[in-house]
């Protein structure tokens, strides 16, 4: 695992988040037929694809190759489906985010199934948070958003879209407001919703409700030793309240939870800023 600075609020680098998540509207079903895969707006997914293919490792490209040439042999929609969920998987081992997650949105627009604009929304919401720029960012938040829209409407009883949603909105859109509503009512019916409560639980930190925060991301915590971005973010909260003690306990901590070498390299280096 490689832990990313991310400034959360001023004054240390903190992880960046590891959990969930263009420009486009959800076109009507079967209207993928015609049209089997639309970019986002704002989006040049051939211009991302042949830079990508230039940095990722090399293994990758004979998959590439081979799926490029079956989805241009696909006769119909559901063999072109079929194609772009390889290449989803493929992508994503060659660490291409964005455009994998495009490749899900375009599964999603085929079938008009609620798992696929879910799990889609899932990951155009990871490469949101992972955008090297800000126009990125904006036009993965509006298609996450378009997406996660669909999903909830095929199946309200899903919370986890609710919450990607919720993160949308915070961090996409900068809408916090609408964000807590969302999330507020999810957590009295599922108090320990992890997602929910870290979302929160952050958020908590950056309008300066720092007990509140500890609370929250203390209780996810104690639910998932191993849910690393709460860990640093509470840190952060101890901070602001002026407990670096307990700041650098709670970064022990998770660094004993960790396995990977690198990830606990980069824990330590966090812990002697302190």
């Amino acid at each position: 695992m490689k832990i990313k600075p991310f400034l959360l609020v001023g004054g240390i680098a903190v992880l960046g988040i590891i959990i969930y998540f263009g420009l486009s509207t959800t076109p009507p079903a079967g209207s993928e037929k015609a049209a089997p895969f639309k970019q986002a707006a704002g989006i040049d997914l051939a211009a991302l694809i042949n830079k990508a293919k230039s940095q990722i490792d090399k293994k990758y490209l004979p998959q590439i190759v081979l799926l490029e040439s079956e989805l241009s042999a696909s006769r119909n929609a559901d063999q072109k489906a079929q194609v772009y969920k390889k290449m989803v998987a493929v992508w994503d081992s060659a660490g291409a985010k964005i455009i994998s997650a495009e490749y899900a949105a375009s599964v999603a627009r085929i079938t008009d199934q609620a798992k696929d604009y879910s799990f889609a929304g899932e990951k155009l919401i990871t490469a949101m948070q992972n955008a090297s720029d800000s126009s990125m960012a904006h036009a993965l938040s509006e298609e996450s958003f378009k997406v996660l829209q669909r999903a909830i409407e095929l199946d309200t009883t899903n919370d986890d879209n609710k919450v990607n949603m919720a993160i949308c909105l915070m961090e996409g859109k900068t809408d916090v407001m609408s964000g807590v509503k969302i999330l507020l009512p999810l957590v009295k019916k599922n108090p320990n919703h992890l997602k929910a409560n870290y979302i929160l639980g952050k958020f908590a930190v950056v309008s300066g409700q720092y007990e509140k925060a500890i609370a929250r991301l203390e209780k996810v915590i104690n639910l998932d030793k191993h849910f690393t971005s709460a860990y640093i973010v509470l840190s952060q909260a101890y901070i602001k309240m002026g407990n670096k003690t307990k700041a650098m306990e709670t970064l022990k901590e998770c660094k004993k939870n960790l396995d990977d070498l690198q990830a606990k390299a980069e824990l330590q280096k966090m812990i002697e800023q302190l």
